[in-house]
């Protein structure tokens, strides 16, 4: 598996599939760790998109997505 990548040091491919940490604020959620899709600009999850970031609500970090263990 692919180490954590900051946002501050790199982004994804344009519509790379990822798993993203999102990062809610210091004592108000723990971290989300969920797949997300970036888009040029955004990180989207269905309808929803956040901002690739170091303050609340953003992602801060993300890998590619591990090969699929059927079809590799």
């Amino acid at each position: 598996m692919s180490e954590w990548i900051s946002v501050v040091d790199e982004m994804p491919e344009k519509d790379q599939k990822v798993i993203a940490c999102v990062y809610w604020g210091e004592g108000i959620v723990k971290p989300l760790v969920v797949e997300m899709t970036w888009t040029g600009s955004t990180f989207r999850r269905g309808p929803n998109t956040v901002k690739p970031g170091l303050d609340c609500e953003c992602v801060t970090h993300w890998m590619p997505m591990p090969k699929d263990p059927y079809n590799g």
